[in-house]
């Protein structure tokens, strides 16, 4: 069993949760304009290509020379931009894909507050403490600021929490309610997860 981040919660959610589109997702744009960005940060050896494990298509970079992490981090920035995972050969991938889960985390952050601030959520939200805050408590201090369909959606586990099962499955709870609790998680600090058997992808 895994503890998977919030952006494999979401792929759970819309899979399981009858009517949840991918209106709470940007657009896709086509792997030729993900290339493109990639290849003006000066790898011009990448190319598109179909992973047979993500079924989907990545943008590979099968050979490097001297890089730096300005690079890495204009690689990285285009692959938020576009939703393109970008595939580096060893030992570049492990380099690259610490410049990408910090600008990934740093970005979600600021998407989560402008959403919540939207919907003038932000000034009532809580910070959780590990130290101090008691993860089930805070755990419904969440669904009570999401509302009534997100009532007893989360589903804590020791140190960390996971959404119920039953309450996804049931489709009790929609999409603007999802996109609360996953969005406060984020902003909060609160150690909100999917659970599953599922492993996520080496790099993005």
């Amino acid at each position: 069993m895994l503890f998977q981040s919030l952006h494999l919660v979401s792929a759970a959610f819309l899979a399981v949760v009858p009517g949840a589109g991918s209106s709470a997702f940007p657009e896709m744009v086509k792997p030729e304009v993900a290339l493109q960005q990639v290849v003006a940060c000066g790898f011009e050896t990448a190319q598109v290509k179909s992973d047979d494990m993500l079924q989907e298509d990545v943008i590979d970079i099968p050979s490097v020379a001297t890089i730096g992490d300005g690079q890495l981090e204009c690689v990285a920035r285009a692959s938020i931009r576009t939703s393109y995972y970008v595939i580096f050969p060893a030992p570049t991938k492990d380099a690259y894909q610490a410049i990408y889960w910090r600008l990934s985390r740093e970005q979600a952050k600021v998407d989560a507050r402008a959403w919540l601030a939207q919907r003038g959520l932000l000034d009532h939200l809580p910070v959780y403490d590990p130290r101090k805050s008691d993860i089930a408590a805070f755990a419904r201090t969440l669904e009570n600021l999401c509302g009534e369909k997100a009532a007893h959606a989360l589903k804590p586990m020791g140190g960390m929490a996971t959404f119920d099962e039953d309450v996804l499955l049931a489709g009790s709870m929609d999409q603007d309610s999802f996109w609360c609790l996953t969005n406060a998680a984020t902003v909060s600090g609160y150690p909100l997860g999917f659970i599953g058997h599922e492993t996520g992808p080496g790099d993005k």
